[in-house]
């Protein structure tokens, strides 16, 4: 029986579950890979300040359950999130792009050869 459901929901006119889960996570890749880059941070500073989800939940005013969202990694968060994580935690969480682009150039930069004399330092005066 359960073989039967599996292959009327595969060929079914109407998305199962599975592809509606599968749709969301395309459409919106660019927003959840933030969100898991920015839970990452979360927790690491929490680690660093052997602080716990809930003491974090206190100092932003939600509740303990938010917080386990944040760091799941798969929310969508306001700027006022954002902004009071920042302060809060003492982390740069808005910087993500920031930072993927510095580790670009620090990387263009290691593998650059100074030829006839050229510094970097000059080409980017």
């Amino acid at each position: 029986m359960e073989n039967l459901k599996r292959f009327r929901d595969l060929v079914s006119d109407t998305d199962t579950e599975i592809v509606v889960e599968a749709k969301f996570r395309v459409e919106n890749h660019y927003w959840l890979k933030e969100s898991k880059r920015i839970a990452f941070k979360i927790l690491s500073k929490l680690k660093e300040l052997s602080m716990t989800q809930k003491q974090l939940a206190e100092m932003m005013g939600v509740s303990p359950q938010q917080i386990n969202k944040w760091v799941k990694g798969n929310e969508k968060f306001s700027l006022d999130t954002l902004l009071k994580l920042q302060e809060i935690l003492d982390i740069p969480i808005m910087a993500s792009y920031y930072e993927k682009n510095n580790k670009k150039t620090a990387e263009l930069m290691d593998s650059y050869e100074v030829s006839e004399n050229i510094h970097f330092e000059h080409i980017v005066d």
